[in-house]
């Protein structure tokens, strides 16, 4: 079966026929499958993949973020802990 023959079927509608008929891959063997496997793995991804990419990311940026900025002088000295002999009220 082609994939015009698919979209012809029962599931097919003229707006496809006609998106099909635009595309420059409309007679390749499979591109129906495929177009439709690509949709499972782009929901796969969009739902499960990218939090996670985005978790993995997010994790070593705090992480920078708080050796380098949170830790660095100018903030223990801004928050009145650095060198000024403020920090004896942090202090057990």
């Amino acid at each position: 079966m082609t994939t015009v023959e698919a979209l012809k079927g029962e599931h097919g509608s003229r707006s496809a026929m006609v998106r099909l008929r635009n595309s420059h891959l409309a007679f390749v063997p499979g591109w129906a499958e495929f177009v439709t496997f690509n949709n499972y793995l782009f929901t796969l991804s969009v739902v499960i993949i990218v939090p996670w990419i985005w978790v993995l990311i997010r994790s070593p940026l705090f992480f920078l973020l708080d050796v380098f900025v949170l830790d660095s002088s100018w903030f223990l000295i801004r928050e009145g802990m650095g060198q000024f002999g403020n920090d004896d009220q942090y202090s057990p």
